[in-house]
């Protein structure tokens, strides 16, 4: 079995800044993924080779009981942890991958909505420290149009809705701006998930959108660690795994 270590996490380890045992460390399993240890850093870069499958969730499992063990007689050292578990599953994998997951959290406080009256877009990024953008769907989120393409991340952008708007489908989303390209960043609708039809509406009459709140795993800054390729294995549910250096592999010897 042939296994990596991510260039940028050799560097995460050396300033001490990636902690295997307190942090959050997922594992996903990957089709047909040929790792590139220089260009590949987080999770959004691979995110097109994590499978799907009866039994599998998005983003994987989390790691538990993870732990360091010195190896004398091979001169390496083993993080263990327990296994994930995808029993009951059907699922097609050629390696797996670790990252460190990063979590981000949105909110929306209770704004009402009414043509040609001012509202108030409100929101709470955690941990998302870039600029935002805000778009309005009148069709039930099939297409995007937007109201600002850049503002300050400040939770807070008045918009008044115009007869155009006019709809009984509509989502707000707001879109966390990495660089200038909003298709990098990470994604909250805001809807009316407690109304029957997941939407809101923008008529002639007051909607009160009420607070919403939202917990993601962002792809666009959970760190890529190491990837195990499951070439010549034989894999079963259930079963342990390892990942084992030798000094000489990268991670004690940069």
């Amino acid at each position: 079995m042939a296994s990596i270590i991510y260039n940028n996490a050799k560097l995460l380890f050396a300033d001490q800044s990636l902690d295997f045992v307190n942090g959050a460390i997922n594992v996903i399993l990957v089709d047909n993924y040929v790792p590139d240890v220089v260009n590949d850093v987080y999770l959004s870069d691979i995110s097109n080779y994590e499978i799907s499958g009866t039994g599998y969730t998005s983003a994987g499992q989390t790691l538990t009981t993870k732990r360091w063990i010195v190896d004398n007689v091979n001169d390496r050292v083993i993080l263990s942890a327990d296994s994930p578990d995808w029993s009951n599953s059907t699922l097609s994998a050629t390696g797996a991958i670790l990252y460190r997951q990063v979590i981000t959290s949105a909110s929306q406080t209770s704004t009402n909505y009414q043509i040609g009256t001012p509202g108030t877009i409100n929101w709470n990024f955690q941990d998302v420290l870039s600029d935002v953008a805000i778009s309005l769907s009148i069709d039930g989120g099939n297409n995007y149009s937007f109201i600002t393409n850049d503002t300050p991340n400040t939770g807070s952008y008045t918009w008044t809705p115009t007869s155009a708007n006019f709809c009984t489908s509509a989502i707000i989303q707001v879109q966390g701006l990495l660089y200038t390209d909003p298709i990098d960043g990470v994604i909250i609708d805001f809807s009316d998930i407690t109304a029957t039809s997941n939407f809101f509406s923008i008529t002639n009459d007051p909607y009160t959108l009420g607070h919403l709140s939202y917990t993601y795993v962002d792809y666009t800054r959970s760190t890529l660690i190491s990837f195990i390729d499951f070439s010549g294995m034989y894999v079963t549910t259930g079963n342990d795994f390892a990942i084992n250096w030798s000094p000489y592999d990268g991670i004690l010897y940069i």
